[in-house]
């Protein structure tokens, strides 16, 4: 695995700032939907959890690309049609 919180705890990590950033940024945006941007925060690459493993060598691996990313995206989308 390349790139930015690359290391054991990264995306924990990751999840927090870009939900911290998200409600900052509601603050401003009054007019965003504050619960469900958060929520999408949170959730932004849950999927990881089930997508990359620990290999025996101590770097990070694929182990599937992508799982779910599709149904997920439908939930939040019929989710955020029943909140407006």
């Amino acid at each position: 695995m390349h790139g930015h919180h690359n290391d054991t705890s990264g995306n924990l990590r990751n999840t927090v700032e870009v939900a911290e950033q998200v409600r900052a940024l509601c603050a401003e945006r009054l007019y965003v939907h504050r619960d469900l941007a958060v929520l999408s925060a949170l959730l932004h690459d849950c999927g990881k959890a089930v997508e990359y493993r620990l290999k025996p060598d101590g770097s990070w691996g694929h182990y599937h690309r992508h799982l779910g990313r599709q149904p997920f995206r439908a939930a939040v989308t019929q989710a955020a049609a029943e909140m407006a």
